[in-house]
């Protein structure tokens, strides 16, 4: 009760867990009525042959009591005969309906329970329900007899055909009918029986069995009865009559006919249906599909399985009762089989009409063409007249319907031809209008695009593409995945056999209904060696690209192996850390090499794992990371090295610097020289962006250009430079240029702003306008202190060319075949702006373009192989490009395999592999609300159908989750995961263990030498290694030292303690024997105190392991206590040094001691103390901040001051 906090215990459990309901169950605690069991024998010639169990129960005060036999939860308890006293002792139990008695045995199905005696028998029994109410225990006598009875009929079957609630049926004339015996039987008989008359049935199988097989001698067909008769080895029979069947040979298939019937159109959100068979059926599966309208080029169908509300008396006519229909167009779809094994289908529609019908465009495919000219046409719910406008800004009226063009088609489907678009517009609307007669005029705009390229595959790869496992241990199968990106949305189809596009049968997932960019499928082979798939897709606009191959190979040989998927620098203190391996493994992270012990993400298998951190400021950290695949097999350590930089860059300068001795003046009108400089001590500079701005007008003549001059020196930046066609000042205007500088994990300075300059075209040295070469000039009014020369001219350096490039004393392109790094290339022939090679892996560049690899180190300035999560293309392990398995996860609308890949808040959805909002599904668990039965499923944990994980499943009906179960014993059901099991002995039960969250395979979880269950009764905590059962004998001098120490009063205790010894020696002494009994109950309780030499051993193992103690050390103290046991305070002393020695003391000296704290840290808290340290020195901390670190040191203010320069000296050398 949660005010009362009282605890309902109806089945009388002690200790832990003794409760029978779980914190919250209200359901379970309004449910104190026992159940109320019968059990019925039967059978014949006044024995026993089986026990019919009857059990009612009623769940709270108002509820009806119901037959509940068989329902989950409800266990009967069985005990024969003698030793029946105590019901807590009954062994035997069962959850079935009914038990078999079979000679002087008692079976729940083939399972022995009991064993019983020849002649009469008392059977006691009780109930326990789901609530844990226990009934009193009842009785039943009843007949059993010792080979006393025949062969048992366990299992028939017949070939085309079913046994079913109790007759036989087939589709066949001729078909072959088997029983199975539990005991070899011979047949004395075995015929059928029909309006024809008796004829006796052919046996294929002779002599003792127990299974035997017939066939009629001649076709049948109708309804007959079958008779047998078989008899054991003993001569005994299965009766005296045998037994009979009715057999019906029929191989017609059932009819149906299906309410509400075909375009029937309802306007309520509850329908009943109504299935009626011809022959008698069982329903395999119903259901409900609705075809949503709601995106506008697809038909999507949302299937809900309703074949659990169907219910029947006669297996011809089911009745369901189905609430909650949403308005649209549905299918009811039913598969059933008729009892004589033929297969039915049947299929009706109907419309709901709570909402209006829709429209949705069937062609352009997702509104994209390929064509200037083409045909569309539109899909609706219902039969409709429709029609169009083409191409303007906003849909008309419906009110001018009748005056739209009109698409061809009164039924579901609708065109029209003949339209036509130039491709010069982005968008063309095309508003469709459908007339649904009762329902109104329903209109939908839709967006007409035109791209007349098929998509191309940017990249497709297998992940991995080295497979070196299993998927499931011992079994020849093994799994990767496919992953494309397209340039373009797409949709993408793979085969192993083909690359045609047609023929391929492999679709990746969300095929015809979700165009992504990326895609992922998961694809098996069964053979170890190289394999190759065919990845073709096709755009929006239906064309097809070419097929790519995808190899991969399947090599168990391969070691495990892990690598970084973490960028270099982050711009925040948060971040995450991933990691990606060529096998499912468990990962662990640390921050030094020997202590790698954290669990990355949801510690659960895997081949990437992401990781989200926190550090506590800017820096260069490292990382540690190691994995264990699910063989135990350990990856080599990885070292993951990471810049945190989250301060700004900051500008130093702007300016524009003029050729001439005035700064505020610029002579040129097609080229402006500036110079940029800053500064970023943590990550360094990587480019500036640079804009040039009109200072009178405010307009844009350079708009973010990237300038990768971070050497400060100035430069011209021109139309060539900024890569635009015109680069245009006026003369007269001023002008200013604004920069901004980015450093290397992207973080962005604040924008800077220069002096401004007015252009001036009379300050030009005259010598650039005269015609003629003056000196200085290299050519004709060109070069020197004039405007670079145009290519072709004389020259004398780089820098008197317009190109940027001397080749002989003449202007020329930049080179990118001499050899020889010139011009603006990054490196030798190769990157800037003019030449078409990139540079390959470990030549210098400035940008990402100047790369082969795409990626340009921003701290090294060198073309390298981008990371992973940071290369804009979709590699191994990840999900999307840059997102999803090691990356950071991804975003709403992106390619995921799990829930895993995605952004906190979306799940991934399993029919389109797309991380989406979980709208009407709280938890995220991939079912939706209505469906859920159970709500609030952790997000680390998969759910099934019903939306349960296994942490929400109590499988067995107590109080023990299944995951719990699964973590701990790899099992459910198994003996050792039984709730009263004790599988490591150390007093707690599996129910209690799982109450307390200690470990149910160790018996001492906390290694502190104390069993869990020794803990538990001395009420300290078994997971705390401090918090353990302190010894008697401790306690004793602890309190004889508290009565010493309180003087006077420990002198009156004496006292009176003395007095009591003078009236004890007046009373009789005690007789021989009872001294003896009490000898001994002094020894019973001096064995309890004094530990074994066994338990002496094992606590000290305990401890040396838990405090890590060399074995050079504890062993000998080993062989001592084998050779005899120790008292226990001499046992305590000896662990204590052995504690003094693992552990010693802290340096007394202030300076030493800060030695040994600074050994002992990790790198970045080594970081954080010797700041503080340097904070202190310097007087930078509060006062509060300074007592506290002095306290640690054990350092009065005063020897700081005494010892400052040692304490400077000593931080220095760990700097």
């Amino acid at each position: 009760h949660e005010t009362t906090l009282c605890l309902k215990n109806a089945d009388g459990n002690s200790g832990a867990g003794f409760q029978d309901c779980r914190f919250g169950n209200r359901t379970c605690e309004s449910d104190y009525f026992p159940p109320v069991t019968t059990i019925i024998p039967a059978g014949e010639a006044g024995r026993a042959d089986s026990l019919e169990i009857l059990i009612f129960d009623k769940v709270n005060a108002t509820s009806p009591s119901l037959r509940v036999e068989g329902a989950p939860g409800y266990v009967t308890y069985l005990c024969a005969n003698e030793g029946c006293d105590d019901a807590r002792e009954f062994t035997a139990s069962t959850s079935s309906s009914e038990l078999t008695v079979r000679n002087s045995v008692l079976l729940d199905g083939d399972k022995p329970l009991l064993a019983l005696r020849p002649g009469n028998n008392t059977l006691k029994y009780y109930t326990k329900d789901p609530s844990k109410n226990v009934e009193v225990v009842r009785k039943v006598s009843f007949f059993a007899c010792e080979s006393c009875q025949g062969p048992r009929i366990l299992n028939i079957t017949i070939t085309g055909g079913r046994f079913v609630s109790g007759g036989i049926y087939t589709s066949l004339s001729k078909p072959t009918i088997t029983f199975v015996f539990d005991e070899e039987a011979i047949i004395s008989f075995a015929e059928v029986e029909g309006i024809g008359g008796v004829q006796s049935l052919t046996q294929l199988s002779t002599g003792l069995s127990k299974v035997h097989k017939f066939q009629p001698p001649a076709s049948l067909n109708g309804t007959y009865t079958l008779r047998l008769n078989a008899r054991n080895s003993k001569d005994i029979f299965i009766s005296q009559t045998g037994v009979e069947y009715p057999l019906t040979i029929d191989a017609s298939i059932a009819e149906l006919s299906i309410e509400p019937p075909l375009g029937s159109i309802l306007n309520k959100s509850s329908v009943p249906v109504l299935l009626n068979f011809t022959n008698k059926v069982t329903l395999s599966n119903v259901s409900l599909v609705l075809e949503s309208f709601e995106s506008p080029y697809v038909k999507e169908e949302v299937s809900r399985d309703i074949t659990h509300l169907f219910s029947t008396k006669d297996n011809l006519s089911f009745k369901a009762d189905v609430s909650d229909v949403r308005g649209g167009k549905y299918s009811l779809r039913v598969r059933a089989v008729g009892f004589n094994a033929v297969p039915i289908a049947g299929e009706s529609s109907f419309f709901i009409a709570t909402l209006k019908p829709s429209i949705r465009l069937a062609s352009p495919s997702f509104g994209v063409t390929a064509f200037l000219n083409f045909t569309a046409s539109v899909e609706t719910p219902l039969p409709s007249s429709c029609a169009y406008v083409f191409n303007t800004p906003t849909p008309p009226s419906v009110d001018d319907f009748s005056f739209f063009r009109k698409f061809e088609g009164e039924s579901f489907f609708h065109t029209a031809r003949g339209f036509s678009i130039d491709g010069e517009q982005e968008s063309y609307p095309l508003h469709v209008y459908c007339d649904f007669g009762p329902f109104g005029i329903s209109q939908r705009s839709f967006d007409i695009t035109f791209d007349p390229e098929p998509p191309r595959i940017v990249k497709a790869t297998a992940s991995p593409s080295i497979v070196s496992e299993e998927f499931i241990p011992g079994e020849e199968l093994y799994v990767t995945r496919l992953l494309v990106q397209l340039d373009k949305k797409g949709l993408c189809k793979y085969s192993q056999a083909v690359p045609s596009f047609a023929a391929m049968t492999g679709m990746f997932p969300g095929f015809n209904l979700h165009p992504k960019k990326s895609q992922l499928a998961q694809v098996n082979v069964t053979s170890v060696g190289d394999h190759l798939f065919y990845v073709s897709c096709k755009g929006e606009n239906e064309l097809v690209s070419a097929p790519v191959e995808v190899p991969f190979k399947v090599d168990l040989s391969v070691p495990l192996r892990i690598e970084s998927a973490t960028p270099q620098g982050f711009p925040t203190t948060n971040f995450s850390l991933g990691v990606a391996a060529n096998r499912r493994v468990f990962c662990y992270y640390g921050e030094s090499s020997d202590a790698i012990s954290k669990c990355m993400g949801l510690c659960k298998t895997a081949y990437a794992h992401n990781h989200k951190l926190t550090v506590s400021g800017e820096g260069t950290y490292k990382f540690y990371v190691q994995c264990a695949d699910l063989s135990g097999a350990k990856s080599e350590i990885l070292e993951v090295p990471v810049i945190v930089d989250s301060t700004p860059p900051e500008i130093e300068f702007v300016r524009i610097e003029s050729p001439l001795n005035d700064s505020g003046i610029t002579p040129f009108t097609n080229r402006i020289r500036i110079a940029v400089s800053g500064v970023d001590e943590d990550s360094g500079i990587s480019h500036y962006v640079v804009s040039v701005q009109n200072f009178d007008t405010k307009e844009v003549v350079l708009d973010s250009v990237r300038i990768n001059v971070t050497s400060g020196e100035p430069f011209y930046l021109d139309a060539e430079y900024a890569n635009v066609s015109e680069f245009k000042l006026n003369d007269g205007e001023n002008y200013v240029v604004k920069a901004k500088a980015v450093n290397n994990v992207g973080v962005e300075s604040e924008v800077e702003e220069s002096a401004p300059a007015r252009v001036d075209i009379t300050r030009q040295p005259p010598a650039c306008q005269n015609g003629i070469r003056d000196e200085g000039e290299v050519g004709v009014d060109c070069g020197g202190s004039c405007d670079g020369c145009p290519q072709g001219h004389a020259c004398g350096a780089d820098d008197d060319c317009a190109t940027g490039f001397c080749d002989v004393n003449v202007c020329a392109p930049t080179s990118c075949e001499d050899n020889i790094r010139n011009g603006v290339e990054t490196d030798v022939d190769c990157g800037g702006k003019f030449c078409d090679q990139k540079c390959a892996k470990g030549k210098s560049c400035f940008s990402d373009s100047d790369c082969e690899t795409d990626y340009c180190n921003p701290t090294s300035k060198r073309c390298e192989d981008a990371p992973p999560c940071a290369n804009k293309v979709i590699d191994e392990h990840e999900s999307d490009v840059d997102c999803g398995g090691p990356c950071d996860p991804c975003s709403e609308g992106k390619t995921c395999s799990s829930t895993d890949d995605c952004s906190q808040d979306l799940r991934c959805d399993p029919k389109l592999n797309v991380c989406s909002s979980s709208v009407g599904d709280s938890d995220g668990d991939g079912i939706t609300d209505d469906a859920d039965k159970c709500p609030g499923t952790p997000s680390s944990e998969s759910a099934d159908d019903a939306g349960c994980a296994p942490s929400q499943k109590f499988s067995i009906g107590d109080d023990i989750n299944d995951k719990w179960r699964l973590d701990n014993f790899a099992c459910i059901t198994c003996p050792e995961a039984s709730a009263d099991s004790d599988p490591d002995g150390d007093g707690l039960t599996n129910l209690e263990e799982f109450n307390k969250g200690t470990d149910p395979a160790r018996e001492d979880t906390d290694g502190d030498g104390w069993d869990d269950g020794r803990e538990v009764v001395a009420r300290t905590d078994p997971k705390d290694p401090r918090d353990h059962p302190r010894s008697i004998l401790l306690t004793s001098l602890w309190v004889v030292f508290a009565l010493l120490s309180i003087g006077g009063v420990a002198y009156g205790v004496f006292i009176l303690l003395k007095s009591r010894k003078e009236i004890k020696k007046k009373e009789s002494k005690p007789s021989e024997s009872e001294k003896t009994q009490k000898k001994k109950k002094v020894t019973k309780r001096v064995a309890k105190l004094i530990p074994t030499k066994e338990e002496e051993l094992e606590k000290l193992r305990a401890f040396a392991k838990s405090q890590k103690i060399p074995d050079k050390d504890w062993i000998p103290l080993e062989r001592e206590i084998k050779k005899k046991a120790m008292p226990e305070k001499k046992f305590e002393s000896a662990l204590e040094r052995l504690r003094k020695i693992a552990h010693p003391g802290a340096p007394a000296d202030p300076l030493d001691r800060l030695r040994s704290m600074l050994d002992e840290l990790s790198e970045s808290r080594k970081k954080e103390l010797i700041a503080r340290v340097k904070q202190l020195i310097k007087g930078g901390l509060s006062a509060k901040e300074r007592d506290e670190l002095l306290k640690k040191l054990k350092a009065t203010s005063k020897y700081l001051e005494d010892h400052k320069k040692e304490f400077e000296e000593e931080v220095g050398r760990y700097e």
